[in-house]
């Protein structure tokens, strides 16, 4: 016996297949990395923006701190006043002139046959006075004799803090019955402390 069909013909037509897994997968690559890139946008760019927010606060912060250009003059006027203090602080201790060393040492040279009457001395810098002057130093006073003023003067010179010593003036007087000879000495201040 002969086998016959007795199915229509188009039911034996090929089934369709499903498509490969490589090409399946090759179709939905894009839209899976579409969606994740897409994703990850929209779950980043809020933390970028709060960022850059920050970012702008601490520019600004940083722009307050850095010094204005009125603060830098103001500073180096500052620098340049401070300077010249200083240079005026060491002119005005170069000048010091030590008083106490100074009568110390007039007192220890003045024979005992010597009195002074009057003692003045100038500051080197008087107020008003542009320039720099030299202390001065003038002695008044009585001696027994021509020969003991001779000797007031060569130890006058001797003081280290003095200069110049020089006899303005001398005169014989009487005081009481004794004849003694009156002076008026002057001297500069040594500009080199002793």
């Amino acid at each position: 016996m002969r086998a016959v069909n007795l199915l229509p013909a188009d039911a034996y037509a090929a089934k369709p297949k499903l498509p490969y897994a490589p090409i399946v997968l090759a179709a939905t690559a894009p839209i899976l990395a579409g969606a994740l890139v897409y994703l990850g946008y929209s779950l980043e760019h809020p933390k970028v923006n709060d960022r850059k927010t920050a970012l702008g606060i601490v520019q600004s912060e940083v722009g307050a701190l850095r010094p204005s250009q009125t603060l830098v003059a103001e500073a180096s006027q500052f620098a340049s006043q401070r300077k010249q203090r200083q240079l005026e602080l060491s002119d005005a201790l170069a000048m010091q002139q030590p008083w106490d060393v100074t009568l110390d040492q007039i007192g220890r040279v003045l024979p005992a046959d010597t009195w002074l009457t009057s003692l003045t001395a100038s500051s080197p810098t008087p107020l008003g006075s542009s320039g720099v002057v030299a202390a001065t130093w003038s002695f008044e006073g009585y001696t027994l004799t021509m020969n003991d003023l001779a000797t007031v003067l060569t130890r006058l010179s001797l003081v280290p803090s003095l200069e110049n010593v020089q006899l303005s003036g001398a005169s014989s007087t009487k005081i009481g019955v004794k004849n003694v000879t009156q002076f008026t000495i002057t001297a500069d201040a040594s500009t080199v402390t002793p």
